[in-house]
């Protein structure tokens, strides 16, 4: 959802009445935990908020080594390293019509990272544009890490300080909702990074996509592209698919897994997760009953 804050403008059924989502995601370094919601109203329409907790977590048994350098394995060191991200946004939609939606939105991050005695943390906006044409076609903008830089402290003092990754996305998207047929839900979406500013060591190239299907608003299907993913696995392509269950409108349970190709190594690391969301919290009606038909 904060890929874009200004999408929190645009009504969203699942958030309508709030929803809760809890995402578990081992990780082959570091295990983590997402929790997340979000909240919109029908006497607010063009108005919605949210929030997440991003947590990441691992204890790692390193070795000492004499001056020839074997391993000595009497003195194990323990290694703790924790990472914590802390996020508010809200998005408004401010004029629409039959044909044009433009909604507006900012998010304000605050990152905390441990890493045994060392502390790093800053405070970071997001801001975002998001116009819609014809309740189907989705063309956005959105400037992430918009603040001071990452500071390190060691015994409660600043030891040095480093630029976030000003960074520049835009992307479109498709949606479509059809009343008739097998197919309920197609969702079409891609984005392309226009360039990191800051720091200039960061790559400047990032592409992401996706599409999402449904049957009978209950069966879902994920599939996803990134080149190259600049964060996880030091540049490698990672190709994703998920598959979820969604029954009552309220409740859905969803799997993932990523897999990480490398062309120089050609490693294949893999990920997966699962996650539950419980949405529409305060609407339930008789047709919950009979959700695939509605």
């Amino acid at each position: 959802m904060f890929y874009n804050p200004a999408g929190l403008g645009f009504s969203n059924y699942r958030w309508n009445g709030g929803a809760f989502t809890y995402h578990q995601v081992p990780l082959t370094e570091m295990p983590g935990s997402y929790y997340g919601f979000a909240y919109q109203d029908d006497r607010i329409p063009k108005f919605g908020f949210a929030g997440y907790v991003n947590h990441f977590s691992d204890e790692v048994l390193e070795y000492t080594s004499d001056f020839t350098g074997a391993i000595d394995p009497n003195s194990p060191i323990v290694e703790k390293r924790s990472d914590n991200t802390f996020a508010m946004g809200m998005g408004y939609c401010f004029q629409s019509n039959d044909i044009f939606d433009n909604s507006a939105g900012i998010g304000i991050k605050y990152f905390q990272e441990n890493y045994n005695d060392i502390q790093s943390s800053t405070i970071a906006f997001d801001a975002g544009y998001l116009l819609r044409i014809i309740k189907q076609f989705r063309f956005g903008i959105v400037f992430r890490n918009i603040g001071p830089d990452y500071s390190f402290h060691y015994n409660d003092s600043i030891t040095s300080k480093y630029p976030l990754p000003l960074t520049v996305v835009t992307g479109i998207g498709y949606s479509d909702f059809f009343n008739a047929g097998k197919i309920r839900i197609l969702d079409i979406s891609s984005e392309i990074s226009l360039g990191k500013i800051l720091p200039k060591d960061y790559d400047k190239f990032f592409f992401n996509s996706g599409v999402e299907t449904g049957l009978f608003k209950t069966l879902f299907f994920r599939f996803g592209y990134a080149h190259p993913n600049t964060i996880t696995f030091n540049g490698s392509d990672e190709i994703t698919w998920g598959t979820g269950v969604s029954v009552f409108n309220h409740f859905d349970f969803d799997f993932f897994t990523s897999d990480y190709y490398n062309s120089k190594s050609m490693i294949k690391p893999t990920s997966s997760g699962y996650s539950f969301s419980f949405k529409r919290g305060l609407n339930w009606s008789a047709k919950d009953w009979t959700w695939w038909r509605n």
